[in-house]
């Protein structure tokens, strides 16, 4: 075999690494932009000779003008590898070896994870920290990789006058399981868990649960209420109230008096510590979790919904019947408990279309008859999905709050927390929490070690660092935190999409901070925001595969940094002839684009690229970049197939509505079967590319016509993307020989 020469390559945070193939683009500058107090991420992969060990140190940075970043504040992974052995997502990307556990380095190579072997790379990770007191400026350095020779990866670190704000507002939910961290770190104590939470909360998220032991007694709420306000005195955003379930029969119910009893405690504990947990409240009703999809006997969630108002209002009587909660701040406590969030896992009755398998009027009262929730006492919680369109998500505007959530589905094309999927899709969800004002998201465990099962006993997984799947028709699904004991570690082990989740979070603060702000001026930021994300995401839809997510954070940092430093505001919509943009500054700022003075309103005609806005105001400088191309439009296999957009020699064309298992199976009737698959003419005219998800045998051939451009695909038994230009065409065909039937999945126009 000949020698592996040394080489290290860089790549954004929003790159895939695959362990034999390396990553996609990869670059020799580490090119990153952050704020002050945040933080930027970034991958660097190795390939070396069998059997060397890669280790790494980071460098101080430097300004032109003397400034320092201090290289202490990089923090350096190894990035583990997991086996993608299916694309459960069908997005199209190929199987393989990729990564996920971030382990702190000297615990990987301590225990040979950046030992290179069986022809794979190394992937490491790049953590900057920027404090808070750092200037502004690019700060240039190296981060040193060493192996058999020495290279010097380059970074440029782009710090942005403007701070990322510490507070975390968004709330959420994320279960730790007691039992799996039982099983894989040996202990079921309050200290185990406390790292969890602690590990979640440095990921600015908050646990559903706070004690290892909980109970309704008077002695446990209150060891609860004090730990709760322990823990948002550490900054978490979002306490959990507990849920004790009584049984009745077959059936269990939340015990309500407990409920109660909870948020006197909480009430009790917050007029000694002098904060209002209550405001930090919410409870998650896990006892009628997604009834869409679960037979719930007749009147069940209505007495849930009944129950749980009884609850707060004999909890807000008797705190208004208490002397101590007369004053200001214990009104405030009582108006806080009259506002408790009863959050529901289910949808309008308006469900997507990809849920229309589902009866949706199998929710009935005590009379049998259909049940509909009032918004304004449940916090309806949909999936990604139920925000797919604006009829869609309209009816929950009438939530006091508005949350959703994500587990394994909704698949491709949606946003979710899946191995098999864009990097930069974890991240991307927060961002769009800013956009649709939802201030909540739940998750359903984040420590999953077990393979889902019918015998009613976990069947934990010899090596939960192994394999992406667990049986729940997902990659990644329900593990975002891997155990640190297998490594000698005493808290849990994170990963590429918790800090995406982090790294979104955070972002979801200055965004929701930069959508206000417009508001108050008169302008509507959601244009831009949409303009910005059209490379890549029509709303909840996203293409993996598709460029622009870094050029769009880059924009929306700039554009906060000048909305903070100039008063700037940019506004965009599309026209007939192109985009409109609308600017406006402070007095004295200077804006040029594309290296003409501009002031007001532009309207430009729309061309693939990006143009670069130039700023100006007594010393500030900035260069925002402006995307002038076209929208995505993704089409789901049910529209097409809802449409009956298909013509061609198949014996038939069906549909498999299921929630994860989604496509619309063409079934051969000849030996060649050719399926013309017409789209919208609309939708169509201007389109540059087509893209189309495909699951086909091992060894099928299928060929994608667009007019006269053809790809042809050797097919894996798997998911597979093809991609072929398109240049305005409105229709595509579908070709393959054999008596095996193939499936289509999605379809992307760029």
């Amino acid at each position: 075999m000949p020698r592996q020469e040394n080489t290290a390559v860089a790549a954004p945070f929003s790159k895939k690494i695959e362990l034999h193939s390396g990553c996609d683009k990869p670059a020799r500058l580490l090119n990153l932009v952050a704020l002050r107090g945040g933080h930027a991420c970034g991958h660097i992969f190795v390939r070396a000779a069998e059997g060397v060990c890669v280790t790494a140190a980071a460098e101080n940075g430097r300004t032109l003008y003397g400034e320092e970043y201090n290289g202490e504040n990089i923090v350096l992974y190894a990035e583990k590898d997991i086996a993608i052995e299916r694309n459960w997502h069908h997005n199209g990307l190929p199987t393989g070896e990729y990564t996920d556990a971030l382990l702190p380095l000297d615990t990987a190579v301590s225990f040979g994870e950046t030992t290179v072997k069986d022809g794979k790379g190394i992937a490491l990770f790049a953590d900057f920290y920027i404090p808070e007191q750092t200037a502004g400026g690019i700060y240039e350095g190296f981060i040193e990789v060493r192996c058999e020779k020495t290279v010097r990866i380059p970074y440029a670190l782009t710090v942005l006058d403007a701070k990322q704000p510490q507070e975390i507002t968004c709330k959420s939910l994320f279960a730790v399981n007691l039992l799996q961290i039982e099983h894989y770190e040996g202990t079921r104590s309050q200290e185990a868990l406390d790292a969890y939470i602690q590990t979640l909360l440095a990921h600015r998220i908050s646990s559903t649960g706070l004690l290892a032991e909980e109970s309704a007694s008077e002695e446990g709420l209150h060891r609860y209420a004090h730990a709760a306000a322990e823990w948002v005195k550490r900054g978490l955003s979002t306490v959990g109230v507990p849920s004790f379930p009584v049984k009745e029969g077959e059936t269990e119910y939340p015990d309500y008096d407990a409920l109660k009893r909870t948020i006197l405690a909480l009430a009790e504990e917050s007029l000694a510590c002098g904060i209002d947990l209550l405001s930090h409240a919410a409870f998650y009703d896990w006892l009628i979790d997604e009834s869409f999809l679960v037979k719930m006997p007749d009147g069940k969630v209505e007495r849930h919904m009944e129950s749980f108002e009884k609850a707060i209002q004999a909890a807000a009587d008797a705190l208004r019947a208490d002397e101590r909660f007369s004053s200001s701040f214990g009104r405030r406590v009582i108006a806080s408990a009259e506002k408790l969030p009863h959050v529901v896992t289910d949808y309008c009755d308006r469900l997507p279309s990809v849920l229309h398998y589902v009866n949706v009027r199998q929710k009935r009262d005590k009379n049998g008859d259909p049940y509909h929730y009032d918004l304004k006492k449940t916090v309806l919680c949909p999936k990604f999905d139920g925000y797919d369109s604006p009829f869609l998500s309209a009816p929950y505007e009438g939530n006091s709050e508005k949350w959703w959530y994500g587990c394994n589905a909704p698949s491709a094309p949606y946003i979710g927390y899946h191995m098999d999927d864009a990097p930069w899709s974890a991240r991307y969800i927060s961002w769009l929490m800013a956009r649709y004002g939802i201030c909540g998201n739940l998750y359903w465990v984040v420590n999953y070690g077990s393979e889902v099962n019918t015998t009613g006993k976990p069947l934990y997984l010899e090596d939960p660092y192994g394999t992406a799947h667990r049986g729940l028709g997902a990659n990644g699904d329900g593990v975002l935190l891997y155990p640190g004991k297998p490594y000698g570690l005493n808290e849990p082990v994170g990963c590429l999409r918790l800090t995406a989740i982090r790294e979104g979070n955070a972002d979801y603060e200055w965004l929701s901070e930069l959508r206000e702000g417009y508001a108050g001026a008169g302008v509507s930021f959601d244009g831009i925001f949409d303009r910005m994300t059209a490379p890549f995401a029509q709303g909840v839809r996203i293409d993996t595969f598709a460029g622009g997510f870094d050029e769009a954070l880059e924009c929306f940092m700039r554009l906060y940094e000048g909305w903070k430093k100039c008063r700037l505001t940019v506004a965009s919509e599309d026209t007939k002839k192109g985009i409109r943009f609308c600017f406006s500054a402070a007095k004295g700022t200077e804006m040029y684009l594309g290296g003409n003075k501009v002031s007001g309103a532009i309207e430009l005609a729309r061309r693939d690229g990006y143009i670069f806005l130039e700023i100006k105001k007594d010393g500030y400088v900035s260069r925002i970049p402006l995307w002038t191309g076209g929208r995505l439009t993704v089409l789901t296999h049910e529209e097409l197939y809802e449409a009956w957009a298909f013509s061609g020699n198949a014996e038939k064309i069906e549909p498999l509505p299921h929630d994860i298992y989604r496509e619309l199976t063409i079934v051969p009737k000849e030996a060649r079967t050719a399926v013309r698959i017409a789209l919208p003419a609309a939708l169509a005219k201007g389109k540059r590319k087509l893209g189309v998800e495909i699951r086909a045998y091992e060894g099928a051939e299928i060929t994608l016509a667009v007019g006269n451009n053809t790809v042809t695909l050797h097919a894996v038994d798997e998911w597979n993307r093809l991609d072929c230009p398109m240049h305005g065409e409105d229709s595509f065909t579908i070709c393959f020989e054999g008596d095996r039937s193939v499936a289509l999945g999605a379809v992307y126009l760029h």
